[in-house]
């Protein structure tokens, strides 16, 4: 080959390199943003050239020139913070419920009063305040307390056990158990007091109290009635009495001066009575028979008369004060002849069935049926009581 074609060949190939390298530069320049648009992209402030800083608007000022041409200042950006990892924090768990110091507190008072009670009722039966029964009847129920106390401790005792074992979850079951033992047990403790109460009142009791029992156990035969607060102010019962007393009599008869030369007379008689003013007063109405045993003879005769034939043709009448324990009844009695049947009792000398000599008789007497009616309903009631 001849030098002069060698020389053209290798310019052309000079030429085609810097071609290729012109076309990759201008490839890049396209792709690569400038560093002022990188810097405006960042937020920084925008980088100066020396290129900018020599240009003829800033040549008249050295100070801005000397400016120019110092290097840039870096701008630290810095680095971006990863977020934190996400922590799970579990959630706060109650704290087990401990069995209640007021519940114990309230078993062991309750167990020191029936202990105490246990002794009242030995203290009086002592004092014969109390009856076998109501002493038998008082006695069962404070064991029965004091045994149910005993199971309520038993289950005080689980339920510590299981609080301090179980988990979170059973916390509100074993709440609601010691909530439902807490009103068992103050209602054991209630009922400690009200037997309490009620020896209370047998150490405690007065004439008052033994009114009240006697009504209430008359009230059982009878029909009784309140006014407002005033219980038993009226009752009415039936009446069946042997008044045993004295009798006299203010007519001027023959029968009279026998009745008033005779001292202690027993009668019978039924009826019905009413009582007001919680039986201080009593009215009673009833057909009544003198139970006389002896002969009557009666002045200016010689004819002895039976017992029997002193008739109470009209019912009687009378006012009982203070409970009923005195009667003072109003009578019309009759001597009458006999009807000839018997010889004994029919006096020749008058018409037979006629009357021979009257008196209206006023007689002070006891009621024994009514006071011994009242001390057995008093005892019933006592031992009705006590059971219960």
């Amino acid at each position: 080959m001849s030098p002069g074609r060698t020389t053209a060949l290798t310019h052309a190939l000079a030429s085609s390199r810097a071609a290729a390298w012109l076309l990759l530069a201008c490839v890049l320049a396209t792709l690569v943003p400038a560093p002022a648009v990188l810097a405006q992209d960042a937020g920084l402030p925008p980088v100066s050239t020396p290129a900018a800083a020599a240009t003829p608007a800033d040549a008249t000022a050295p100070a801005a020139a000397t400016a120019a041409k110092a290097p840039p200042k870096l701008v630290q950006i810095p680095p971006v913070q990863a977020p934190p990892p996400l922590t799970l924090v579990p959630p706060v768990q109650p704290a087990p419920a401990q069995v209640d110091a007021q519940l114990r507190k309230t078993l062991a008072d309750t167990r020191t009063l029936a202990n105490a009670l246990m002794d009242r009722v030995s203290t009086l039966k002592g004092k014969n305040s109390l009856s076998p029964a109501e002493v038998r009847a008082y006695q069962a129920q404070i064991n029965s307390l004091t045994t149910l106390v005993s199971s309520f401790e038993e289950r005080a005792n689980l339920l510590f056990q299981k609080q301090a074992q179980s988990a979170a979850e059973d916390q509100p079951a074993i709440e609601r158990e010691q909530t439902a033992l807490e009103r068992q047990a103050d209602l054991a403790k209630q009922t400690i007091a009200s037997i309490g109460a009620q020896l209370d009142g047998i150490s405690t009791a007065t004439g008052w109290t033994l009114i009240d029992k006697l009504l209430t156990a008359r009230c059982s035969t009878a029909i009784c009635f309140d006014n407002g607060d005033a219980h038993h102010w009226l009752g009415i019962e039936p009446l069946v009495e042997l008044p045993i007393g004295i009798a006299f009599s203010v007519d001027q008869s023959s029968l009279s001066d026998y009745v008033n030369n005779h001292d202690i007379r027993v009668d019978l008689a039924a009826g019905a009575r009413v009582w007001l003013f919680r039986d201080v007063v009593s009215l009673s109405v009833y057909i009544s028979k003198p139970l006389i045993d002896s002969s009557i003879r009666l002045t200016g005769s010689n004819f002895v008369y039976p017992g029997a034939s002193v008739r109470r043709p009209l019912p009687g009448f009378a006012l009982g004060f203070l409970f009923d324990s005195i009667w003072l009844g109003f009578d019309r009695n009759e001597l009458r002849n006999g009807d000839g049947n018997d010889s004994s009792a029919a006096n020749p000398d008058f018409a037979p069935n006629s009357v021979i000599s009257s008196a209206w008789t006023v007689t002070l007497a006891l009621q024994p049926v009514t006071a011994f009616r009242a001390a057995i309903g008093t005892a019933v009631q006592a031992n009705k009581a006590g059971s219960q």
